[in-house]
């Protein structure tokens, strides 16, 4: 990009005054450059914790900038205005770095941390309702195995039978229903708008962030979404995920979820070269792991319109425009990727980041649209949204990921 003046902003001076933004992981100290353009800039001055994972980030971080660019030389994505919201990332030292921020950003915790506060809930409320059941059960378990041969207590057994028949999507079910209504995102953000114009636009421009984000959240296998990693802006509607990382197994190979169970790098006649067909690639599939978070209070804001229409249009129109410039996003993958796993490995190297740029280029294929006269052309993003809502694998998602909201 060449230099103009409309592009960049020189740095006049730097605003007195420091803030604190808490939330429930960590803390940020947070300051503003004033530009030569009158405005405020807001940084954040995070300490990592992990030396890798914050590399790991910006270098992905990086690959998005790229393929933004990708996406606004498409037709189909630059008019339905896709690209993902990035943060601008300076380190100043290992440790230490900057992160851009607007002014205001609201974390979905934060939004159930106020939910809480009305109604005087505790945040912790669900995690004690999950494994104070599970420990009265194991010890009732433990009991009747010990006694198995009484036959005194009948009540006892009475109730450690009802006791068994306790399962995760009962615990899941019942925490909904006594802590997560599903207007608790809707409500909040409904509160902060003057007129219905100003909540639509929002809405629209946060469920294209957010679906972007999912796009690239299933294409990549990064790790599960939690409350905590989700960040929205209350006056734009810009989305940011915090921790924005590949899901690797031991052998560095993406994780797959069970939804690409049918994944076969075989026969890929549109992929690069005509010399890569039957790769044969040992993939790793964990049966627990969703596509994107698509939670309840989600799907009720975003409304079964905005997903059918939005929501799916968006996946399928992003996978459309990478398949074009394939050479380009070959590149950008092999040499971000490269990178990546040269933190975790000395061999091999080369060959499995080639396996795993293969996989994204197979789940790229697999989610663009098809011509078929028997079925819709997003008939593959209508099933990963029906799996991210799927109550089973949701009900066995690990507490910290609080798929309850």
């Amino acid at each position: 990009m060449k230099f103009h003046y409309s592009n960049h902003v020189k740095i006049h001076r730097i605003f007195p005054e420091i803030y604190t933004s808490f939330s429930k992981l960590q803390s940020f100290t947070k300051f503003a450059f004033i530009g030569n353009d009158g405005k405020k800039y807001f940084f954040l001055v995070e300490k990592v914790k992990k030396i890798q994972t914050a590399r790991s980030e910006e270098r992905f971080y990086l690959l998005l900038r790229l393929i933004n660019r990708l996406f606004s030389r498409n037709i189909q994505t630059q008019k339905r205005n896709i690209k993902c919201h990035i943060p601008s990332i300076i380190p100043i030292s290992p440790k230490i770095r900057l992160i851009s921020e607007e002014e205001k950003k609201m974390t979905l915790d934060q939004v159930y941390q106020i939910y809480c506060d009305c109604y005087s809930f505790d945040f912790n409320n669900p995690h004690l309702s999950i494994y104070q059941p599970l420990e009265l059960y194991s010890k009732l378990t433990n009991n009747n195995d010990d006694n198995s041969n009484d036959n005194d207590n009948d009540n006892d057994n009475d109730n450690d039978n009802d006791h068994r028949n306790l399962n995760k999507l009962e615990i899941y079910n019942s925490i909904k229903k006594l802590f997560f209504p599903q207007s608790i995102l809707y409500n909040y953000t409904f509160r902060l708008f003057e007129t219905f114009e100003d909540f639509w636009l929002f809405k629209k421009h946060f469920l294209l962030n957010y679906a972007t984000y999912c796009f690239w959240e299933y294409i990549l296998s990064v790790k599960q979404r939690s409350i905590f990693d989700i960040a929205f802006a209350p006056s734009s509607g810009s989305v940011r995920q915090f921790r924005f990382v590949p899901n690797y197994d031991p052998n560095t190979f993406l994780i797959q979820n069970k939804g690409n169970n049918n994944m076969h790098i075989n026969n890929m006649n549109d992929g690069l070269n005509k010399n890569d067909e039957n790769v044969n690639v040992n993939v790793n599939y964990d049966a627990n792991i969703i596509p994107f978070r698509l939670t309840q209070n989600l799907k009720k804001f975003f409304t079964e319109i905005g997903i059918a229409g939005i929501f799916k249009t968006v996946l399928t129109s992003a996978a459309q425009a990478l398949i074009s410039p394939k050479i380009t996003l070959f590149n950008y993958m092999n040499l971000i990727f490269r990178d990546d796993l040269l933190q975790y490995l000395k061999d091999n190297v080369i060959e499995i980041t080639e396996t795993n740029v293969q996989i994204i280029y197979e789940k790229i294929f697999q989610m663009a649209p098809k011509l078929s006269l028997d079925k819709p052309v997003n008939i593959y993003a209508k099933n990963l949204i029906k799996l991210a809502r799927n109550e089973n694998l949701l009900a066995n998602q690990h507490p910290k990921i609080y798929s309850w909201f």
